[in-house]
């Protein structure tokens, strides 16, 4: 068996991970949409089992990611130490494959990428929306007026005690 043959067949392997991976990708976008919706209608149990399918889909790319990096050290040894680049195992793998390797690799980037952009376009919307709460609760468990003027010679008045409308205990 010669090195081209050995080279094909690596091709075709990384090919196949990359196929997997780009559904995975792909899924996992659909899966950010409708996290997306749940949070703005506040579906707690929607938001909860898109947590779980989330964390097992990201371990599932995951998963992807170390048969591509185990299959490009196989291919690109002289590599050493450290992640092989895609342009190498391209270059390795030459002819058709390659091209078809870069274009595929390029292709799931870009999905993470937007995977990426979602997920933070997300931790944004639920910091605001919890920044919105506490400010919410601070103003319901908060005194229903605030006496805080200045009287005397730069002596602050201490706030009147007066009720909450709501119970901080609460």
């Amino acid at each position: 068996m010669n090195d081209n043959d050995t080279s094909k067949r690596g091709g075709i392997r990384i090919l196949a991970i990359f196929t997997a991976e780009r559904g995975l990708c792909e899924e996992m976008l659909e899966l950010l949409h409708e996290e997306e919706n749940a949070l703005t209608r506040m579906d707690m149990k929607k938001i909860i089992s898109l947590s779980v399918k989330k964390q097992d889909l990201a371990n599932r790319i995951m998963a992807e990611e170390r048969l591509f990096s185990d299959e490009a050290c196989a291919l690109v040894p002289e590599q050493g130490e450290g992640p092989v680049s895609l342009s190498a195992v391209a270059k390795a793998v030459g002819g058709p494959e390659g091209g078809e390797i870069r274009e595929a690799g390029g292709m799931i980037a870009r999905l993470k990428e937007k995977i990426g952009l979602k997920n933070e376009v997300t931790r944004e919307f639920i910091r605001s929306t919890l920044g919105y709460l506490g400010d919410a609760i601070s103003i319901l468990t908060g005194p229903v007026t605030e006496d805080t003027a200045y009287h005397g010679r730069g002596m602050k008045k201490g706030a009147r005690r007066s009720p909450s409308m709501v119970s901080r205990e609460v």
